[in-house]
């Protein structure tokens, strides 16, 4: 039966190399995320803007409907910005979207 021997300076340069590649792993995952967040975010705060420059009030009902959309449906709702001109298309469009 063989035994390994491995030195424990050599032990412990492996764990720390292990470490901060899960940092740097970790630390580019949650920037990606942040970015992505930030994205969405910004994209929300322009439709909820718009949408009360034409419309005027929102329902709080509404303005947390739209807070809540993904990204993808913040950019499909942009594109039909120009067709929602009412409360009453904003509903429809938020049931359908």
């Amino acid at each position: 039966m063989a035994t390994i021997c491995v030195s424990k300076e050599l032990l412990r340069e492996h764990i720390a190399h292990r470490i901060h590649h899960a940092q740097d792993e970790a630390y580019r995952r949650g920037k990606q995320e942040g970015w992505q967040e930030g994205q969405r975010s910004g994209a929300t705060e322009i439709l909820v803007t718009v949408l009360k420059l034409r419309l005027g009030t929102l329902p709080s009902r509404l303005e947390s409907e739209v807070r809540s959309l993904s990204f993808e449906q913040s950019q499909n709702m942009a594109i039909a910005l120009p067709q929602i001109k009412t409360i009453q298309d904003l509903e429809a469009w938020l049931q359908r979207g």
